[in-house]
């Protein structure tokens, strides 16, 4: 039997794909599925894991427990963030618009 190339297709930015336990997941689909049932502000992050190579992680401004309860509802599994850290403000850049890489900082605690 042979084998069909499925193509690979990046929905966002290249460098905002966490790579978590060989699964490919981008940040910015994570937060238009979102979009919606979270009033809150909030940026998808993430981290390195030894396990699973990088995590998920959500920063938000608002409370943690009702993110965690929304993406619980909403995400599937391998999709949900592993750790949720509240900040008083998520980091923008001058054209405000995420600050992807000072997020990951803060992301990693």
């Amino acid at each position: 039997m042979r084998r069909r190339n499925v193509p690979f297709k990046i929905l966002g930015r290249k460098d905002n794909v966490i790579c978590s336990g060989g699964i490919k997941i981008q940040a910015e689909e994570v937060e238009r599925m979102l979009k919606g049932h979270l009033s809150i502000p909030y940026l998808i992050s993430k981290r390195p894991d030894k396990k699973f190579g990088e995590v998920v992680v959500m920063l938000t401004e608002g409370d943690v427990e009702e993110a965690k309860r929304v993406c619980e509802a909403v995400l599937p599994k391998f999709q949900r963030p592993k750790a949720y850290i509240h900040v008083s403000e998520i980091p923008m850049t001058e054209t405000r618009k995420p600050a992807r890489r000072q997020a990951e900082v803060l992301a990693r605690g």
